[in-house]
């Protein structure tokens, strides 16, 4: 070594012990505080939300809802674009059949500063699961021209719209391409099912519904709707553990299955665990039932655990317990024959003689009025073309047993003849005298009064008129 070097070798000082660890402290405090700040622009920007927001839409892709609002409260709490979420709920709460729910997250989208453009879309889709086809079907065959990710939902509320006017064929070509532009969605087999009940073809719903849970098992309105079906087939086993399957994979639509395994239940002679059942269903509130049933797509039929359990009471000979269950159930749905029948039995059980007879004579005339329908629907079989036929058929329904049934014939009338007085003045009433039931009542008055108007008006050749 050279004596310079030497020099310099000797004369350097060696590093204190606390300088190095403190410059490292140093840097390492730098780095944290640099990676908070990433964290805490990537939180502000939403960054943390993209994966569940992701998570929500893939979800709903398989139609399951419950795990796209579990991932749609995690976005909000990474603090995701709001008005994103809001959107993807209102089109949930849509889905769900829930349209106040869905008028309310709409709300909140517009004041988060939704474009006006995805609000009015909403409310398309809404429209047409109403059956209001008449002022929006242009856009929606515009918008299905270019649907983008909205293909699925713009083919599921505008099918609901066809088949609630009773434009069938046309449905089955928009079930069609439904099913051949999103082959892993289980919803339109179950639209195809439930056409299929409606027209009495319970071997071709049944398929359909078996369709449905083969590309997805655990889609409660596919499980619930083919248990309900086997159940009137009368194979409550079949029922029963398709409606416990539909109460553990859909808890939020328990009273509805729970309703459906008591039914089971009694069919298979064990009425007191079908009491028990009833019993909790008994205790929900109201609302909870309601909302039960929509998750499935389907409303409740007056007081279901009342009437179960009345036909119980009065089974068991306990007259004084069923007559209020009962009557309760008969007010709820005053066109439930069945329950009509059986608060007549318990009404004669309780000596209530004249109330009883009353009752007696009200459901014999009324199965009597129902039994023509099935001439009138053989008739039809033969000539699809009796707009007559099926009028009559539409009149006994709305009148005596369903008045959604009445009103779907109605519009299978008019879209044969929409010049059918008969079928606008009656869907005019109708509407009229329910008009506090629903906002859109009131509109579909005014729509149906003013067409009967128009017709009468100015009749032409093709026009139906038979002025009661």
């Amino acid at each position: 070594m050279s004596r310079k070097n030497s020099r310099v070798a000797r004369t350097a000082k060696p590093a204190s012990p606390q300088q190095v660890p403190g410059s490292k402290r140093r840097t390492a405090v730098v780095g944290g505080v640099v990676l908070v700040l990433l964290v805490l622009v990537a939180y502000l920007q939403g960054g943390f939300a993209l994966w569940p927001l992701q998570n929500a839409r893939s979800a709903m892709d398989r139609r399951d809802h419950a795990s796209a609002i579990e991932a749609l409260q995690l976005a909000e709490f990474c603090n995701g674009d709001q008005v994103s979420i809001d959107l993807l709920r209102a089109r949930i709460s849509l889905r769900r059949g829930d349209l106040a729910e869905t008028e309310l997250q709409l709300r909140r989208a517009q004041q988060h500063g939704a474009n006006s453009r995805d609000i009015e879309r909403e409310k398309l889709l809404a429209a047409a699961l109403n059956g209001e086809l008449e002022k929006i079907e242009p856009e929606l065959k515009a918008w299905l021209e270019s649907p983008g990710t909205d293909g699925a939902d713009i083919c599921d509320a505008y099918t609901h719209g066809l088949a609630s006017q009773g434009r069938l064929e046309e449905a089955q070509l928009l079930l069609e391409a439904w099913q051949t532009g999103f082959p892993e969605d289980p919803k339109p087999h179950v639209k195809r099912a439930r056409i299929g009940e409606y027209a009495l073809q319970q071997d071709a719903a049944e398929e359909e519904y078996r369709r449905a849970l083969a590309k997805q098992p655990s889609y409660a309105p596919a499980i619930y709707s083919l248990a309900r079906l086997l159940l009137e087939r009368k194979r409550p086993e079949e029922a029963l553990e398709l409606f416990q399957l539909c109460h553990k994979v859909s808890p939020d639509t328990a009273a509805a299955a729970q309703i459906g395994e008591a039914r089971s239940l009694v069919m298979l002679g064990n009425s007191d665990d079908a009491r028990e059942i009833l019993q909790q269903v008994e205790d929900y509130q109201p609302q909870q039932v309601v909302v039960a049933f929509q998750r499935l797509g389907f409303q409740p039929d007056g007081d279901p655990a009342a009437f179960e359990l009345g036909k119980l009471d009065s089974a068991n000979g306990d007259f004084a317990a069923a007559l209020p269950r009962l009557r309760r159930a008969v007010s709820a749905n005053p066109h439930d024959l069945d329950a009509r029948y059986a608060l007549a039995i318990a009404l004669r059980g309780q000596g209530e003689q004249a109330e009883a007879e009353k009752e007696f004579e009200y459901v014999k005339t009324v199965r009597q009025e129902l039994a023509k329908t099935e001439n009138l629907r053989t008739s039809l079989g033969t000539d699809p073309t009796d707009n007559e036929a099926r009028f009559q058929v539409a009149m006994i329904y709305l009148k005596y047993q369903s008045p959604k049934l009445g009103i779907f014939w109605l519009q299978s009338v008019l879209a044969q003849d929409p010049r059918h007085w008969g079928a606008h003045d009656a869907l005019a009433t109708y509407y009229e005298n329910n008009a506090a039931r629903s906002p859109s009542f009131a509109e579909l008055a005014r729509r149906h009064r003013g067409l009967a108007n128009e017709i009468l008006a100015v009749p032409s050749e093709s026009t139906s008129v038979v002025v009661p």
